[in-house]
């Protein structure tokens, strides 16, 4: 197999080709038993790896025969970036975010790690989006047999923009960063399956006799708070004296203050207290106590279904609180600061709730002035 080197020309300004590898070894490598075939990702790498190995050679002897200099975009490969942003950006994340940008990062130096900064194009770039949004998922889990949607390939873009970003504003390796001119796919608005007044009726009369699954239910309700927030809840975090919960590790990195009142603080009061570990709601592991906290997940489906209550998740008991706020009169930023969401675009998909509102306010006062 023959790769083309496009960075480097020849005498008459053709694209450099060299020899990599033949068909047979690009495709299947030597094992004990024989020859075996290359999965996708063994190839790329393979390819990837020759590949990379050509162009070192080329870079050297363009720099023992010509005087041109090297640009740092020709001098690095994408793989050379995304090495460094792992080993210096990455930890600065937050755990969960380190895991998602490190697969997707995967993806981006298996198909082009091998190219230099200088070839990495926003015509490239797009193939890459089109690719993306082609693939048929063959991989074990919920995903098998789906594509790719337009929020998912976002975030893939997403990941290697960051890499971009710290090229041109830290590193230095680029001028402009590829990706700002790949427009990113339109999302759908998100969903706003909130429960309705029977249905929270139904839902907490099944719970009442699971005291902890019925508070992390009404804490939710009630405040609004991420399924993290409240699985994860610690005592330390609960004040009892100013009924307050102060949730630290959130999802935008900013601690948030929510009142307790009503429901939520009786039972919270009466809710029993284990000294030995710090969390409301402890793992039922006794070795875990400690250190774990409690998944409420497969009880809580069950409570949906002897409820009746169908397509809905824990997410969306959230999706309620905010629901009922925004009917009961709450503006979208003062739903916003509650929720935890730095801009108003997350919660304008309660705007219709707020406008009922608003309808219901001024017929009122029209009846009240005109009778």
């Amino acid at each position: 197999m023959v790769g083309r080197f496009p960075m480097f020309k020849t005498s008459k300004g053709y694209s450099l080709e060299r020899d990599l590898c033949t068909i047979k070894e690009a495709n299947y490598y030597d094992t004990k038993k024989g020859l075996r075939k290359r999965t996708d990702e063994q190839y790329h790498r393979y390819m990837n790896l020759l590949w990379q190995e050509k162009y070192k050679a080329l870079l050297e002897e363009r720099n023992t025969h010509d005087e041109v200099k090297l640009t740092e975009a020709e001098k690095h490969t994408l793989s050379d970036a995304i090495l460094r942003y792992e080993k210096f950006e990455v930890m600065m994340l937050k755990p969960r975010s380190q895991v998602e940008i490190k697969r997707h990062l995967r993806y981006w130096e298996m198909h082009l790690g091998y190219l230099p900064l200088s070839e990495i194009t926003p015509a490239r770039l797009s193939e890459q989006k089109d690719a993306l949004s082609s693939h048929v998922m063959t991989h074990e889990g919920r995903g098998k047999g789906r594509k790719r949607s337009p929020a998912t390939i976002n975030r893939y873009f997403a990941a290697l923009g960051a890499v971009m970003t710290c090229c041109v504003e830290k590193w230095y390796w680029l001028e402009v960063s590829p990706t700002r001119l790949v427009p990113s796919n339109p999302e759908p608005t998100g969903r706003t399956r909130f429960l309705s007044e029977d249905e929270i009726r139904r839902l907490l009369d099944v719970v009442k006799d699971n005291k902890a699954l019925e508070l992390a239910i009404v804490l939710a309700l009630s405040t609004g708070a991420r399924q993290a927030e409240i699985w994860g809840l610690k005592w330390s975090q609960v004040n009892m004296k100013t009924g307050h919960l102060t949730f630290i590790e959130t999802k935008n990195g900013e601690t948030r203050i929510v009142a307790i009142k009503g429901y939520a603080s009786t039972l919270i009061k009466k809710f029993r207290r284990n000294l030995d570990t710090p969390y409301v709601f402890p793992s039922k592991i006794k070795s875990k106590r400690s250190t774990t906290s409690f998944d409420f997940k497969k009880p809580f489906q069950e409570a949906l279904k002897v409820a009746e209550i169908v397509d809905f998740s824990w997410h969306d008991l959230r999706h309620t609180a905010a629901s009922y706020l925004a009917m009961n009169g709450a503006t979208l930023r003062e739903i916003a600061e509650i929720l935890g969401h730095k801009s108003l675009d997350m919660v304008m998909r309660y705007t219709h709730l707020t406008k009922e509102h608003t309808a219901e306010v001024i017929e009122k006062m029209n009846d009240k002035m005109f009778g």
